[in-house]
């Protein structure tokens, strides 16, 4: 009798072939997966540390862990889900806990947050005044300072499943807890979020943490750096 196979996710068959090249100690691999993690990562580690600076830096040093320990990565989780495990345990290392516990007050309909924070949220552009862009902005900041007033467990769950939209199973493998418990932050740090959103505020949200051009180039290119030999 054949014991069952656990199942391969899609994404990771799509791109075992640059985790092959990325084995080898190939850069322009190393760059792909980069590339292709970098929002991802930047997101997830920015609501989790103070400042920009620090989680470039927390990206860099996972970057760097996770290609000299590639040949460890079996291809049977999402290397999403890998990526996202040494970024949170750098984290940690680096001593980044924010302990924040003032009540929010002030918004509201946090819940509908999350289809509009997703990077394929669907929203049609619409014309919009310099007022309006102004508005908007004011809330994006005020959401990003709500958000790091969660205390960090909740903050983790909820940008994982609010924001990225990872699954139950997902979010509780990438932060080893159980499924139960995923659901239980959830719950709560949107309760804690609740009433913080206007009903119009819906489209400034894609822009929580914006991640730039410029800034995906950096993070790619100090790695790249670090990877590469110096000359004898």
């Amino acid at each position: 009798m054949h014991s069952a196979k656990k199942p391969v996710h899609k994404d990771v068959t799509m791109t075992a072939a640059v985790i092959d090249q990325a084995r080898t100690g190939d850069h322009t691999a190393f760059e792909a997966i980069m590339r292709a993690h970098n929002r991802l990562l930047y997101r997830f580690v920015r609501n989790l540390v103070p400042g920009d600076a620090d989680a470039e830096d927390v990206i860099q040093e996972t970057y760097i862990k996770a290609f000299r320990a590639i040949d460890r990565f079996d291809g049977r989780a999402r290397l999403s889900t890998w990526l996202v495990k040494i970024a949170l345990h750098e984290v940690y290392n680096r001593g980044r806990k924010t302990r924040m516990t003032e009540q929010l007050d002030t918004m509201e309909n946090v819940i509908s947050m999350a289809a509009h924070l997703r990077p394929s949220g669907g929203l049609v552009a619409q014309a919009t005044t310099p007022e309006q862009d102004a508005a908007r902005d004011q809330i994006r900041r005020y959401l990003e300072v709500a958000i790091a007033r969660l205390p960090e467990d909740f903050r983790a769950v909820f940008v994982l499943r609010g924001i990225e939209e990872f699954s139950v199973d997902e979010t509780a493998d990438m932060l080893d807890i159980p499924p139960s418990t995923v659901r239980t932050r959830f719950h709560r740090a949107r309760a804690r979020l609740r009433d913080l959103l206007d009903r119009d505020a819906g489209s400034a949200l894609q822009d929580v943490h914006p991640f730039a051009g410029a800034r995906c180039d950096r993070i790619v290119n100090g790695v790249l750096d670090r990877l590469t030999p110096s000359p004898d």
